[in-house]
């Protein structure tokens, strides 16, 4: 794992009740890290020189819900957005990045605290899993606001916000009309990222039993058609980047030769940003971008 970045897990397990997941029963319920034990960890990544940390847990968003008033795990107060306030305390030159936001948890006051400092990267992970409130229900997703409105809500709030979610084809119940919704969710949403898998059911799971199971072939062809079109749009929204000067996080060469990522681009999972140069991988440059593809940017180092 290179050394300019690093992973904080703030939480184990899942409270949520997903009908196709079986973590919480193998992980137990959501139990957070305290606060002082983050920032303690957070002070030591970044005297090694890590430049990116990454928050993760199988639902961040739910950080300190279950600390409450007690005593018995000392910190926490706040929930994620004092999470993330109290570690950007320690100072000095990084990213701070947050995955996996439950679309229930997204709210203003999380908004607010990303916008509130540089270091915060502009980017949540949403795992919206479908569009269509039936399939949302039969999932154990429902109460949630609709996925339409997170995203409106997270660009009012972080204008130049990116976003990156999952989206699920093949769930059991999904109908032709099901499918719809869901392609016109991805069209109006104009999501930057996005993972698209098809249902398999899992032994034990509640979903596995449901009436309604999907065709496997039906399953991956939607999802193939989900991702043809995420592909037109990842590729017009990369088009509209050409010309804009950003941070880039160098992070080495491949076959390909050198690249980096910006602050729209989380390690593992999402496109790159191709250098015309080699920089050392761990700093921060200054980037012209040049071209555009399917899912990388092409930029030119700003001496």
């Amino acid at each position: 794992f290179p050394p300019h970045r690093a992973y904080l897990k703030i939480g184990e397990g899942c409270s949520n009740r997903c009908s196709y997941c079986l973590i919480p029963s193998i992980r137990g319920d959501f139990s957070s890290r305290s606060t002082p034990s983050l920032s303690a960890e957070m002070q030591h990544l970044v005297d090694l020189g890590v430049k990116e940390v990454t928050l993760v847990a199988q639902d961040s968003g739910r950080y300190g819900s279950d600390l409450g008033n007690s005593g018995e795990i000392p910190g926490g107060e706040g929930g994620l957005p004092g999470l993330v306030t109290s570690l950007l305390e320690v100072p000095g030159e990084y990213w701070l990045r947050v995955l996996y936001v439950h679309p229930a948890r997204v709210t203003a006051e999380l908004l607010e605290t990303m916008a509130s400092d540089p270091r915060i990267c502009p980017y949540l992970d949403v795992p919206f899993q479908h569009a269509s409130p039936k399939i949302l229900e039969s999932m154990g997703r429902g109460g949630a606001p609709a996925p339409m409105d997170v995203v409106r809500m997270i660009r009012a709030a972080v204008p130049d916000a990116f976003i990156r979610t999952t989206l699920m084809t093949g769930f059991p119940g999904e109908g032709d009309e099901d499918f719809d919704i869901l392609m016109r969710f991805i069209r109006e949403a104009q999501i930057d990222h996005v993972g698209v898998f098809s249902y398999s059911p899992e032994e034990g799971t509640a979903a596995s039993v449901m009436d309604g199971q999907v065709p496997e072939d039906v399953a991956r062809e939607r999802a193939e058609q989900l991702m043809a079109e995420q592909a037109e749009i990842s590729k017009q929204l990369l088009s509209k980047q050409v010309g804009r000067e950003m941070t880039v996080m160098a992070e080495g060469f491949d076959k390909d030769g050198a690249f980096g990522r910006h602050q729209g681009q989380a390690p593992e999972v999402d496109g790159v940003t191709r250098l015309d140069e080699d920089v050392e991988a761990g700093n921060f440059v200054q980037v012209n971008i040049i071209d555009s593809g399917i899912y990388d940017l092409k930029g030119e180092v700003i001496e």
